[in-house]
């Protein structure tokens, strides 16, 4: 898919949003996407009618599924026009494109707000804090914010349609870290992402006011035949 001047794959390109729908998804919602309506808090109807917030929603295919199993409505904000362009219409999700890292909500408006694979595409941590520091101004007291990413611990292990990182390769924070994801027609493309370490994210939300803090790593079977876990989830909770 190529690389941006900052050798990050630029997911605002339109031939790289093309190539987004040819992914094979399935790990990202066995072992990542299932996952985040039980860390929000707002799975088996908890927060129905109430507006959620998709950070970095790509074409949408999250919160649409989240909006109709959850009964929320969902606001779902990307920089990509290209991949906004792409979103399906859907009852109960409003769309807008990310304009200078400012979501397109008032204050204390939303409920609940998740970034899923959006840190790991963004090496300036400086843009990271604003943006963490943003979902914090959006979200009501006692919203909780989840970040889906890679997990920095398995970086190298291959998985089922995916390995994040070369093998016995040790990343430092902020590098670049090739990625290779399976298509649906069974091809291979190589991406690159930003290898940010736990520690990175537990900063980041504390920074912006987040509490109670808390990580999963929901394991799967890895190609070797342990259990291990691709991704992360971290959540915060604004208490304010």
């Amino acid at each position: 898919m190529g690389a941006a001047d900052d050798g990050v794959t630029p997911w605002t390109d339109d031939a790289v949003a093309a190539e987004f729908g040819e992914l094979d998804t399935d790990l990202w919602w066995r072992a990542g996407y299932r996952f985040l309506p039980a860390e929000l808090g707002i799975a088996a109807g908890a927060a129905r009618g109430a507006r959620v917030l998709d950070v970095g929603c790509g074409t949408g295919g999250i919160a649409r599924w989240i909006a109709r199993t959850c009964g929320v409505r969902a606001l779902a904000v990307d920089p990509s026009e290209a991949m906004i362009a792409r979103a399906e219409p859907a009852p109960g999700v409003e769309y807008r494109v990310l304009r200078d890292g400012r979501l397109a909500a008032e204050d204390r408006s939303v409920v609940a707000a998740w970034a899923a694979f959006v840190y790991v595409c963004e090496p300036d941590l400086a843009v990271l804090e604003r943006l963490t520091a943003e979902v914090h101004r959006v979200l009501r007291p006692g919203g909780r914010f989840t970040v889906l990413d890679s997990n920095p611990d398995t970086t190298g292990v291959a998985f089922d349609g995916l390995r994040q990182g070369e093998p016995g390769v040790r990343y430092r924070a902020g590098q670049r870290m090739p990625v290779d994801l399976r298509r649906r027609d069974g091809r291979w493309t190589r991406i690159a992402d930003v290898h940010w370490p736990t520690r990175t994210y537990l900063d980041l939300l504390s920074g912006a006011g987040f509490a109670d803090l808390a990580v999963r790593r929901p394991g799967v079977t890895a190609e070797d035949g342990r259990q291990a876990a691709p991704f992360m989830l971290v959540t915060g909770v604004r208490t304010e």
